[in-house]
């Protein structure tokens, strides 16, 4: 009776047994480092990079590797992790590291964060974590046949400081690998990779990972469409949860590279040393997949005739009967109805007597699979329309309550003002109040408007928000502002404005409570709060000019 423990290992090794026989190079070897970082001490912690790390650990193994597992490394256990293991390379290897956890990238480069990150700019960056480009070096320098690259660290910058980020928004630039390297980012640049599809996605491991490790089981499948149908299916799995998310491939490799068969290396056809030790092989499996393989191999070898011979007589014998072996363990296999030990049961028993149920229990998974990611998709879009309909409407009530009371205002002003129009000083506060409406109404509208009349009413000189700045560098950070909420509506809270007027200087000082819902309707952000404002206005010639400004949020909803 076979174990859970021992599962995957009896599912891979059999199919890699007789080919292990077909490497020429006696001494290469097949070595993995794996690293997952979660509690990071001075940024945000993350939930599924160790998880990751130890699957993908496991899979590995199972397929050969001699696997170096490291979690929660500090910068010095990096180094370490990753010098030890590069001195363990030599000529011929076939390498695989693989990394989880937070990644930056800055100007110098792309680096892989350690937990005991703290830095405050991009040069301590560069002295405490660990650079990509600096890894795929040293690797390179010693010399493997082939070098497998995984980064799953495409999430959102985690090193903020003081309100800015250090290095970009999300995401790691593209590398050029050195001759006989793969690269892989788990997210193509700009997008951030998924730890989960949604807070009730109870995977263990994120969604690169759980793809990537689901397919490097299948036998005879190269690096190359490996990689192809990995972006494929974690894209399509990111779009049910309408997210962007694709993984980057940097491919300089040489030659083929299998984590299962049809060879662990390619063998040079012909020579005679080669043929005679591929023939050895296969007499001693005396196997059809053996015979096959020598037959794939050397085509027009010296073996041939015996080997059709030895192929047809295995193929024409009666079918063994299950052994006890395979019988017990379908049985713990159907119990358990899970899709991992369904797939190694078919890897371990290619043509055994349970295979197409075995199958047939797959494709009911992959059905089920695809009406739960339906319907998760379909609730996911039902709740953002009600939300959004909720804020629509929210936002038309708001307005309606502003405009009416902004229509009682104006009549009561209309009467007071009326009574006090003779009065100079009165006047200034009308033009005034008139000027404060006007700056809230152009800021209401489109782009240009908002900057047409900002420079007409604004003077050279502008005391902004407590340092005098000049006109040009103020309007240069309304553009941007105006660029990064391109849909805005101000309102002034009714009866909060309160004005003081100076007539000998023709200048007066405004203080009131705007209300504000500004929006971005190609990343959906969405910005509503009030705040204090304060304008100084000073008429020149008659016409107002802003000569002092300043504010300060009171709410953000």
């Amino acid at each position: 009776m076979f174990s859970f423990a021992t599962l995957r290992y009896a599912a891979t090794w059999c199919l890699a047994l007789c080919l292990a026989m077909l490497t020429l190079t006696a001494h290469a070897k097949r070595l993995a480092l794996v690293m997952g970082n979660d509690n990071y001490a001075s940024v945000s912690k993350l939930q599924k990079a160790g998880n990751d790390a130890e699957a993908m650990a496991r899979e590995l193994k199972a397929a050969g590797f001699t696997v170096s597992l490291h979690k929660d490394l500090n910068y010095r256990g990096m180094v370490k992790a990753i010098e030890s293991f590069s001195d363990g390379i030599t000529g011929g290897d076939e390498v695989v590291v693989f990394y989880a956890g937070h990644g930056v990238q800055i100007k110098a480069g792309s680096y892989l964060l350690p937990v005991d990150i703290e830095a405050d700019s991009e040069s301590q960056v560069e002295k405490t974590a660990y650079g990509l480009n600096d890894l795929t070096e040293k690797l390179s320098e010693a010399k493997p046949a082939f070098t497998l690259v995984m980064v799953d660290a495409c999430r959102d910058n985690p090193m903020k400081v003081k309100g800015r980020s250090v290095g970009n928004a999300r995401g790691l630039n593209a590398l050029e690998p050195p001759k006989g390297q793969v690269v892989v980012y788990s997210a193509s640049r700009g997008q951030q990779a998924l730890d989960r599809l949604s807070d009730n996605d109870s995977n263990p491991n994120g969604v690169f990972t759980r793809e990537f490790i689901t397919r490097m089981r299948t036998p005879g499948v190269k690096i190359e469409d490996l990689m192809r149908d990995v972006q494929d299916s974690v894209e399509s799995l990111a779009k049910t949860v309408l997210h962007e998310q694709r993984p980057a491939v940097y491919n300089e490799a040489r030659g083929n590279f299998y984590f299962y068969g049809p060879t662990k290396v390619q063998i040079q056809q012909g020579g005679d040393e080669a043929e005679a030790q591929t023939w050895a092989a296969a007499q001693a499996a005396n196997s059809a997949t053996a015979y096959q393989t020598y037959l794939d191999l050397f085509p027009k070898g010296r073996y041939v005739g015996p080997a059709k011979i030895k192929l047809d007589t295995i193929k024409q014998s009666p079918e063994k009967p299950v052994s006890d072996s395979e019988a017990g363990l379908w049985a713990e296999v159907k119990a358990t109805g899970s899709r991992e030990y369904l797939e190694a049961y078919i890897a371990q028993y290619p043509s055994g007597k349970y295979v197409v149920l075995a199958r047939l229990e797959l494709k009911k998974l992959d059905e089920a699979d695809k009406v739960k990611n339906s319907k998760l998709a379909q609730e996911t879009q039902q709740s953002r329309q009600r939300e959004e309909q909720r804020v629509k409407a929210e936002l038309v009530n708001k307005v309606e309550a502003v405009k009416k009371l902004d229509q009682e205002r104006v009549a009561d002003e209309a009467k007071r003002e009326a009574s006090t129009a003779s009065n100079s000083n009165a006047e200034l506060e009308l033009k005034t109040k008139a000027f404060i409406k006007d700056i809230f109404s152009y800021f209401s509208d489109t782009n240009e408007s908002a900057m047409n009349f900002l420079k007409q009413n604004m003077d050279d000189d502008v005391m902004f928000y407590g340092k005098l700045t000049k006109k040009e560098v103020i309007l240069k950070e309304k553009t941007k502002f105006m660029v990064r909420w391109p849909v805005r509506k101000y309102a002034e809270r009714p009866m909060s404005l309160k004005i003081k007027c100076e007539e000998m200087h023709k200048k007066c000082i405004t203080e009131g409570i705007m209300d504000w819902d500004a929006r971005n309707q190609n990343d959906n952000r969405v910005s509503i709060g009030a705040a204090k404002f304060f304008y100084e206005v000073q008429f020149i010639n008659g016409i107002p000019k802003i000569t002092a400004e300043s504010s300060e949020v009171i709410e953000r909803k």
